[in-house]
Protein backbone atom coordinates (compact mmCIF):
# COMPACT_ATOMS: atom_id res chain seq x y z
CA UNK A 1 0.00 0.00 0.00
CA UNK A 2 1.28 3.19 -1.03
CA UNK A 3 0.46 7.51 0.17
CA UNK A 4 -1.72 7.56 -2.82
CA UNK A 5 -4.09 4.52 -1.61
CA UNK A 6 -4.44 6.41 1.66
CA UNK A 7 -7.74 8.02 2.35
CA UNK A 8 -9.21 9.97 5.22
CA UNK A 9 -10.30 7.13 7.85
CA UNK A 10 -9.71 4.46 5.41
CA UNK A 11 -9.68 1.33 8.14
CA UNK A 12 -6.07 -0.27 8.35
CA UNK A 13 -3.89 -3.04 10.33
CA UNK A 14 -0.03 -2.63 10.72
CA UNK A 15 2.15 -3.03 12.82
CA UNK A 16 4.01 -0.25 14.61
CA UNK A 17 7.55 -0.81 16.36
CA UNK A 18 6.53 -4.62 15.74
CA UNK A 19 3.36 -4.30 17.96
CA UNK A 20 0.54 -5.86 15.66
CA UNK A 21 -2.71 -2.88 15.28
CA UNK A 22 -6.03 -4.16 14.04
CA UNK A 23 -8.88 -1.51 13.54
CA UNK A 24 -6.69 1.95 13.43
CA UNK A 25 -7.66 4.21 10.94
CA UNK A 26 -5.93 6.71 8.51
CA UNK A 27 -6.15 10.64 9.37
CA UNK A 28 -5.11 13.31 7.56
CA UNK A 29 -3.64 16.25 9.36
CA UNK A 30 -2.01 18.23 7.75
CA UNK A 31 -1.69 18.92 3.49
CA UNK A 32 0.82 16.32 3.19
CA UNK A 33 0.61 14.85 6.66
CA UNK A 34 -0.79 11.76 8.14
CA UNK A 35 -1.29 10.01 11.06
CA UNK A 36 -2.30 6.08 12.24
CA UNK A 37 -5.32 6.70 14.70
CA UNK A 38 -5.14 3.39 16.72
CA UNK A 39 -5.39 2.00 19.93
CA UNK A 40 -3.11 -0.15 21.67
CA UNK A 41 -2.87 -1.85 24.99
CA UNK A 42 -6.10 0.45 25.86
CA UNK A 43 -4.34 3.69 24.87
CA UNK A 44 -5.92 5.92 22.14
CA UNK A 45 -3.71 7.75 20.00
CA UNK A 46 -2.10 9.00 17.02
CA UNK A 47 1.31 7.67 15.47
CA UNK A 48 2.15 10.45 12.47
CA UNK A 49 4.06 9.08 9.34
CA UNK A 50 4.54 12.47 7.84
CA UNK A 51 4.22 11.84 4.22
CA UNK A 52 3.43 8.38 4.49
CA UNK A 53 6.29 7.35 2.08
CA UNK A 54 9.25 5.77 4.25
CA UNK A 55 6.86 4.05 6.84
CA UNK A 56 9.67 1.79 7.81
CA UNK A 57 11.33 5.37 9.04
CA UNK A 58 7.99 5.44 11.46
CA UNK A 59 8.06 2.39 12.92
CA UNK A 60 5.34 1.02 10.65
CA UNK A 61 5.24 -2.25 8.81
CA UNK A 62 2.53 -4.46 6.72
CA UNK A 63 0.19 -1.60 6.49
CA UNK A 64 -3.05 -2.99 4.91
CA UNK A 65 -5.97 -1.40 4.38
CA UNK A 66 -9.33 -3.44 5.98
CA UNK A 67 -10.66 -5.87 3.89
CA UNK A 68 -14.31 -4.08 2.89
CA UNK A 69 -17.56 -5.63 2.91
CA UNK A 70 -21.00 -5.10 1.60
CA UNK A 71 -21.57 -3.25 5.83
CA UNK A 72 -18.72 -0.42 4.01
CA UNK A 73 -20.44 -0.12 1.04
CA UNK A 74 -19.91 3.82 0.03
CA UNK A 75 -21.44 5.92 -3.13
CA UNK A 76 -19.93 4.54 -6.38
CA UNK A 77 -18.94 1.03 -5.01
CA UNK A 78 -20.51 -2.53 -6.95
CA UNK A 79 -22.08 -5.20 -5.98
CA UNK A 80 -22.42 -8.31 -7.69
CA UNK A 81 -25.10 -11.50 -6.67
CA UNK A 82 -23.84 -15.37 -7.26
CA UNK A 83 -24.91 -15.16 -10.77
CA UNK A 84 -22.82 -12.05 -11.70
CA UNK A 85 -25.50 -9.44 -12.18
CA UNK A 86 -24.27 -6.11 -10.64
CA UNK A 87 -25.75 -3.20 -9.04
CA UNK A 88 -23.82 0.44 -8.36
CA UNK A 89 -24.19 2.41 -5.56
CA UNK A 90 -25.57 5.54 -6.68
CA UNK A 91 -26.37 7.20 -3.42
CA UNK A 92 -26.75 6.74 0.42
CA UNK A 93 -29.13 8.35 3.04
CA UNK A 94 -28.49 6.79 6.59
CA UNK A 95 -28.24 3.74 6.28
CA UNK A 96 -30.07 2.97 3.10
CA UNK A 97 -28.66 2.77 -0.05
CA UNK A 98 -30.12 4.01 -3.33
CA UNK A 99 -28.98 0.95 -6.17
CA UNK A 100 -28.89 1.43 -9.98
CA UNK A 101 -30.80 -1.22 -12.16
CA UNK A 102 -29.08 -4.74 -12.37
CA UNK A 103 -26.87 -5.39 -15.49
CA UNK A 104 -24.14 -8.51 -16.91
CA UNK A 105 -22.41 -9.31 -19.55
CA UNK A 106 -25.88 -10.09 -21.43
CA UNK A 107 -27.65 -6.93 -20.66
CA UNK A 108 -26.53 -3.60 -21.34
CA UNK A 109 -25.00 -1.45 -18.64
CA UNK A 110 -27.87 0.02 -16.41
CA UNK A 111 -25.58 1.49 -13.22
CA UNK A 112 -26.59 5.36 -13.97
CA UNK A 113 -30.19 4.31 -14.02
CA UNK A 114 -31.36 4.29 -9.97
CA UNK A 115 -33.51 1.52 -9.66
CA UNK A 116 -34.46 0.74 -5.84
CA UNK A 117 -33.42 1.45 -2.13
CA UNK A 118 -32.01 -0.69 0.03
CA UNK A 119 -30.23 -1.42 3.41
CA UNK A 120 -27.10 -3.43 3.56
CA UNK A 121 -28.71 -6.20 5.54
CA UNK A 122 -31.38 -6.59 2.37
CA UNK A 123 -28.65 -6.49 0.12
CA UNK A 124 -26.87 -9.37 2.36
CA UNK A 125 -30.02 -11.75 2.63
CA UNK A 126 -30.52 -11.36 -0.93
CA UNK A 127 -27.27 -12.62 -1.72
CA UNK A 128 -25.54 -9.50 -3.07
CA UNK A 129 -21.77 -9.21 -1.80
CA UNK A 130 -19.63 -6.04 -2.55
CA UNK A 131 -17.97 -6.48 -6.08
CA UNK A 132 -13.84 -6.25 -5.75
CA UNK A 133 -11.93 -6.73 -8.81
CA UNK A 134 -8.71 -8.63 -8.25
CA UNK A 135 -5.97 -6.01 -9.55
CA UNK A 136 -4.73 -7.38 -13.00
CA UNK A 137 -1.16 -7.32 -13.38
CA UNK A 138 0.55 -7.28 -16.72
CA UNK A 139 3.22 -10.06 -17.03
CA UNK A 140 6.40 -9.39 -18.98
CA UNK A 141 7.07 -12.20 -21.53
CA UNK A 142 9.77 -12.64 -23.24
CA UNK A 143 10.70 -13.97 -26.22
CA UNK A 144 12.70 -17.14 -25.08
CA UNK A 145 9.38 -17.97 -23.11
CA UNK A 146 7.03 -18.15 -25.84
CA UNK A 147 9.63 -19.70 -28.01
CA UNK A 148 9.76 -22.42 -25.49
CA UNK A 149 6.13 -22.78 -25.57
CA UNK A 150 5.51 -22.91 -29.19
CA UNK A 151 8.16 -25.52 -29.88
CA UNK A 152 6.67 -27.91 -26.43
CA UNK A 153 3.18 -27.84 -28.08
CA UNK A 154 4.65 -28.28 -31.42
CA UNK A 155 6.54 -31.57 -30.61
CA UNK A 156 3.11 -32.74 -29.03
CA UNK A 157 1.86 -36.12 -30.11
CA UNK A 158 -2.00 -35.29 -31.58
CA UNK A 159 -4.26 -37.76 -31.26
CA UNK A 160 -7.07 -37.38 -33.95
CA UNK A 161 -8.18 -34.61 -36.44
CA UNK A 162 -9.78 -32.46 -33.07
CA UNK A 163 -6.67 -32.38 -31.08
CA UNK A 164 -4.51 -31.90 -34.52
CA UNK A 165 -6.90 -28.69 -34.60
CA UNK A 166 -6.38 -27.26 -31.44
CA UNK A 167 -2.56 -27.81 -31.59
CA UNK A 168 -2.57 -25.28 -34.77
CA UNK A 169 -4.88 -22.80 -32.94
CA UNK A 170 -2.48 -22.83 -30.24
CA UNK A 171 0.54 -22.71 -31.80
CA UNK A 172 -0.94 -19.85 -34.11
CA UNK A 173 -2.41 -17.87 -30.49
CA UNK A 174 1.65 -18.11 -29.35
CA UNK A 175 2.80 -16.31 -32.83
CA UNK A 176 0.59 -14.10 -32.21
CA UNK A 177 1.43 -13.24 -28.45
CA UNK A 178 5.06 -13.29 -29.80
CA UNK A 179 4.61 -10.68 -32.72
CA UNK A 180 2.44 -9.00 -29.97
CA UNK A 181 5.47 -8.91 -27.55
CA UNK A 182 8.07 -8.09 -30.75
CA UNK A 183 5.99 -4.80 -31.61
CA UNK A 184 5.35 -3.54 -28.32
CA UNK A 185 9.27 -3.67 -27.53
CA UNK A 186 10.26 -2.03 -31.05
Amino acid sequence: MTNKDFKEGMEVSCELNGIKVWDAKLKKVSDNGWCIHATRNGLTQDWCIGDGIDLERHGVTNLQPKPRTIDDLECGDYVVDKGGYKRKCLGRCGEVYAMSSWWSKEIDNNERIACDWFTAYQLKTAGWTLYQPEEVKETDIDEVTVDRCIKVVEDLDSHGKQSEIMRKELVQALKNLKNKYETKNN
